[in-house]
């Protein structure tokens, strides 16, 4: 392996050595071959097609750590097919590209822009130095290139990984919103108590338990299925930059990896779970490991080992067509766990919702909308026909908004309660404020009754009324 690795070292400085001595024959006024242009273009052909087929799953791709060696002495002989063929104008701008993508990978924009633009610009200088001449069509071309192939997927990479983080800070916000609540001496706690922020975490350990269980039960199917020593699902972190044990084929909810060579196997993986491939470990006579990316119609997962040290019994191509199938299998499982988990919280806020709904019908007064100070110079809540109506259609906004259907026989009463309370002069719905006495006919003795008919028309239109 170390005399593999010097050969090939030694093979990418020849190739550089040979490359910069044809950008110096050009530079001194040697005239490039005609056959510079042709050949650029076959290069680009056959960058794509050994792209294709490393995504299609039909080539293996080399040893990670082999990588910049290959790519290095790929690179040169096409820069210099650049140089003598036009340029940022040349066709072997495509193979150019391609290498870029993946010097700069694509976890972060900014390294990709920063290669991006250095590469289009060296070689923009290295064609003008050899005697070529700087159009602005070739240098928007080039750009364009460039951009499509290198920096596009950055991009999308950045675009999920800000949509992972909205998502987060809604959670947090829902977190927030069903935290604990200071009484006044007023009122009464009316925030419901399983959406309070200490049972939600627990109820999250909980489920994350089972999710656990479910996923390794289903990873021991896999591990003994194809005789391996262990199997583990590995999952991407938040900031998509780490790969985290989120289920091994073990006992009950563990999700360390025993038997996992991290050391020499973590880097494959992420690489696996990165480009998106099947990909195997180079142990002899057959792999150790083999790995493959986890990703459902929505996201990325991460990506699922299969190793034993001894060697695994299926062959390579054996274990080309059955890990894709394990992966997705595990992807859509792995979906369909989170699909409960939300429905189970959306269930748990409309329940919610009902119970204080329930409550506020017992006494439909606005003091059971929840806690505030009183006021020495409020004025009785209520009204004589024994409700509110801004409680009322606040409390039917925040039903309908959360699920609730408007036939529900508490909420249908609700909205007949509204529609029977709507000043027939006025066309409003007339409500009171809780703090101060307004003098009457002010514009702030109208201020709640604005917000009640507001409410109240919003209720009645989203029930269809």
């Amino acid at each position: 392996m170390g005399k593999t690795r010097i050969w090939i070292n030694l093979t990418a400085v020849a190739s550089w050595v040979l490359a910069l001595a044809g950008m110096l024959a050009l530079a001194w006024g040697a005239q490039a071959p005609v056959w510079a242009s042709g050949a650029a273009a076959a290069a680009s052909v056959a960058a794509v097609t050994y792209a294709w087929l490393l995504i299609s799953q039909r080539l293996d791709p080399p040893l990670r750590e082999s990588i910049p060696q290959y790519l290095a002495t790929a690179l040169a002989p096409v820069t210099w097919l650049a140089a003598a063929s036009g340029g940022p104008g040349s066709p072997a701008v495509v193979a150019l590209a391609l290498g870029v993508r993946v010097v700069a990978g694509a976890e972060n924009i900014r390294t990709a822009i920063s290669v991006a633009a250095g590469a289009l610009v060296a070689l923009t200088a290295i064609h003008y130095s050899v005697g070529g001449t700087i159009a602005f069509s070739d240098m928007l071309g080039g750009g364009v290139v460039f951009a499509a192939i290198a920096l596009f997927p950055a991009w999308q990479v950045k675009r999920a990984q800000e949509n992972a983080k909205r998502r987060r800070r809604a959670s947090r916000s829902d977190s927030v919103y069903g935290a604990e609540r200071t009484n006044t001496p007023r009122a009464f706690e009316a925030m419901p108590s399983d959406l309070r922020r200490g049972v939600e975490v627990t109820r999250q350990e909980a489920e994350e338990r089972r999710q656990t269980e479910v996923l390794s039960r289903y990873l021991c199917d896999i591990r003994d299925a194809l005789g391996a020593d262990e199997v583990t699902f590995w999952r991407w972190t938040g900031a998509r930059d780490t790969l985290v044990a989120a289920a091994c084929s073990g006992e009950g909810a563990e999700t360390e990896p025993t038997k996992f060579n991290h050391a020499e196997w973590l880097p494959l993986v992420k690489w696996s779970a990165e480009e998106r491939i099947v990909h195997f470990d180079d142990g002899k006579p057959g792999p150790r490991v083999a790995m493959g990316p986890v990703a459902g119609l929505k996201r990325a997962f991460g990506a699922l080992s299969i190793s034993a040290e001894a060697g695994l019994k299926p062959s390579r191509d054996e274990l080309k067509e059955w890990v894709p199938r394990y992966t997705a299998q595990v992807a859509v499982l792995a979906e369909l766990l989170e699909t409960r988990e939300e429905v189970g919280r959306q269930n748990r806020r409309t329940q919610a919702l009902l119970r204080a709904a329930q409550q506020f019908q017992s006494n439909r007064t606005i003091e059971s909308l929840g806690p505030w100070m009183a006021h020495p110079d409020a004025p009785p809540s209520g009204n004589a026909a024994g409700g509110h109506a801004y409680a009322t259609a606040f409390t039917a906004v925040a039903l309908l908004r959360g699920g609730v259907r408007a036939s529900d026989p508490k909420l249908a009463k609700a909205l007949a309660w509204l529609q029977s309370h709507q000043d027939p002069a006025t066309g409003a719905w007339s409500a009171m404020s809780m703090n101060k006495r307004y003098p009457d006919g002010s514009m702030e003795s109208r201020f709640m009754q604005d917000a009640a008919t507001a409410f109240a028309s919003l209720a009645l239109v989203e029930a269809g009324r």
